[in-house]
């Protein structure tokens, strides 16, 4: 029984993820070291077993957690994410709260809560790229077709001229406007390039 729970303990610490359990009087019964660190760090107190968690938590949060752990105590498992200042530094916060069952009663609730700050700030750099990309793709697929289609006709034009009655100096200046235009999109494209870039 001592080995099954000192593994069982060894695991829970080992866990990348926040996790405390509570009694039905919202008391703690254990928090893995990660929690304690994290509270510490955000609210400057010390969390430890037999300890009140809503006396613990500031005022500005005590309310909203109540709320959620009375739902769990009632059989409701709840899943949220928040954003908490730790350290003048905010974090987002991936957590679910789940009602602990023995023999169909709720002996207590367990919180498992993940920081998700980083895979967050992935995931917005990638829909940032992914938006840049359609972007590109659009202008390369239609914004530079026109010029260049008129590029080609006026080309074509000057090839044979002898055809058509058309002042050479007005298809070259044509030419010119369309060439600018096309320079412009280009460098447009090469900018959103470099915004990629900037986002890796």
């Amino acid at each position: 029984m001592l080995e099954s729970k000192a593994t069982l303990q060894a695991i829970i610490e080992s866990s990348k993820e926040s996790i405390w359990s509570l009694d039905t009087n919202l008391k703690v019964i254990f928090c893995n070291q990660k929690v304690a660190d994290q509270f510490n760090r955000a609210f400057g107190k010390k969390l430890g077993e037999g300890m009140s968690m809503l006396e613990m938590i500031p005022e500005k949060f005590k309310e909203l957690w109540e709320v959620r752990y009375k739902k769990a105590l009632n059989g409701e498992s709840i899943v949220f994410t928040e954003e908490i200042e730790i350290e003048n530094e905010n974090f987002l916060f991936e957590s679910s709260i789940q009602p602990v069952f023995v023999n169909n009663k709720i002996i207590g609730i367990a919180v498992f809560s993940k920081d998700v700050t980083e895979t967050t700030l992935h995931i917005k750099t990638i829909e940032k790229q992914n938006k840049t990309l359609k972007e590109i793709a659009w202008m390369q697929s239609h914004k530079v077709r026109a010029p260049l289609a008129r590029l080609m006709g006026l080309v074509m034009l000057l090839e044979e001229d002898d055809q058509f009655d058309i002042p050479v100096l007005e298809v070259r200046k044509e030419i010119l406007n369309s060439s600018l235009e096309l320079d412009s999109i280009i460098r447009e494209i090469s900018s959103k390039t470099h915004q990629l870039e900037k986002l890796d």
